[in-house]
């Protein structure tokens, strides 16, 4: 309701409060119903006490002009209800007002509280998430370092390491490139491709990125190639080049590239171990014990499929006189190069053995009596022409060779040994420096 419409309503209940005769006086009642536009007036304009001032002024001017006279008991109520009503209201209004303000910026502050909650809530959850992740990649590698432990050999290795790749990182390529560490060079180059490793020929830039790798010893940034220095032992033995990783990736590959050189070195420390179990440590052929469960499994594949098996025992000529003459170091040198010559010129198929001090077998699988004789005899050539240099000392050395032949000399592997090494005496015997046949002469 407009505020003029109060005022019209005020004046027209004031005005029939004043139309009867002044004999029968003001209707008290008609006049008190003015206080609720006023008071509605007053609440509204907020100004109780102006209002007030002006609506009893004018009431005791209308009083006076009619010259109509209230009772004390009919007046007092009348100017009452009008001083208290607007005053009240106003006061009442003020109240609401301050109230309503309050409410308002208590309000406000709750909102800002919840949105102070509302971010943190979203920072805990992106903490949350953070954690997660960071728990999901400590699981990863937790598994990968596990897998990696339990293999023995490279190819299985590299196939973990080329499976978690793959399936946790996103790149183009990735390469694994190992050192020759006597030519300081590079060895073998291997593609990480579907989770296996694929053998390649080194390209220019992988020889210059492994060339840089070598030189600063640290990782290495080239265009979008990442290198990273694969060390065992405090050498370097490779690098483990991935191209197209993203810079959020690196830190995770950095740890997986860690944990695949700690694994490459215990698989490298278990090969040695093994090639130290089977193999000789001064002439770097197999030992007797390896050697000869060899020769058990040669002899039951040739027994099997009805194959020839031939077998050479070898033994130095006057290695003891070469021994007390010279001495100990001279005589392992000689036996050193001695096993080189004779691996030298044997097949990739046959298996060379120390059996005993200075005596030396040689397996001959699929090889007939003529084949065995053939190997045997340049065997003897080769070490005859061969120039022992040893130290400060210049010398050659000479064979003896015995051989025996399956099924023709033995029907098991101890009379094979047994007949090759009659044959070995007969050698000497007769003079040594030459090849002799179980059973006869050559």
């Amino acid at each position: 309701m407009s505020k003029y419409y109060l005022i019209l309503a005020i004046f027209a209940v004031w005005a029939f409060a004043f139309i009867p005769a002044p004999s029968r006086g003001v209707y008290p009642i008609f006049l008190n119903l003015t206080l609720l536009p006023l008071a509605v007036l007053a609440y509204l304009e907020g100004a109780g006490i102006v209002i007030t001032a002006a609506a009893a002024a004018l009431t005791f001017f209308s009083l006076y002009a009619f010259k109509i006279k209230l009772d004390f008991v009919a007046a007092v109520p009348i100017f009452f209800a009008f001083g208290l009503t607007p005053v009240t209201l106003g006061v009442l209004r003020r109240a609401y007002r301050d109230m309503e303000t309050m409410l308002t910026e208590g309000l406000l502050k709750n909102e800002d509280a919840g949105r102070l909650l509302t971010d943190k809530n979203l920072k805990l959850q992106e903490g949350l998430r953070g954690l997660d992740e960071k728990v999901s990649d400590i699981a990863s590698l937790y598994e990968i370092t596990k897998a990696m432990s339990a293999t023995l050999s490279f190819p299985d290795t590299a196939r973990v390491l080329g499976e978690f790749l793959r399936k946790n990182f996103d790149f183009k390529d990735c390469k694994l490139i190992f050192i020759d560490e006597e030519k300081n060079q590079i060895d073998k180059i291997y593609r990480i491709e579907t989770g296996l490793p694929v053998a390649s020929n080194p390209g220019p830039e992988d020889k210059a990125i492994l060339s840089e790798v070598l030189n600063a010893k640290r990782i290495m940034h080239k265009d979008d190639i990442i290198a990273v220095p694969l060390v065992s032992r405090g050498r370097m033995i490779g690098a483990l080049n991935i191209k197209g990783l993203s810079q959020a990736a690196l830190e995770k590959f950095l740890i997986v590239s860690r944990q695949f050189s700690l694994a490459i070195k215990k698989v490298r420390m278990y090969e040695r171990i093994q090639e130290l179990a089977i193999t000789d440590g001064l002439t770097g052929i197999f030992v007797r014990r390896y050697f000869l469960q060899e020769l058990d499994e040669e002899f039951v594949r040739a027994s099997r499929h009805k194959f020839k098996l031939s077998f050479l025992m070898i033994d130095l000529d006057h290695f003891k006189e070469c021994n007390d003459k010279f001495g100990h170091l001279i005589g392992d040198a000689m036996l050193k190069e001695t096993a080189r010559v004779l691996k030298h010129n044997i097949r990739e198929v046959d298996l060379i053995g120390r059996y005993g001090g200075e005596e030396f077998s040689v397996i001959l699988p699929e090889a007939d009596r003529v084949s065995a004789g053939l190997v045997a005899e340049r065997l003897r050539r080769a070490v005859e022409a061969n120039i022992f240099k040893a130290y400060d000392e210049v010398l050659h050395m000479t064979i003896s060779v015995g051989v025996a032949t399956f099924p023709q000399d033995a029907s098991r592997s101890g009379d094979l040994i047994e007949q090759a090494d009659k044959a070995l005496y007969s050698a000497k015997a007769e003079g040594r420096n030459r090849v002799v046949f179980s059973g006869r002469v050559q």
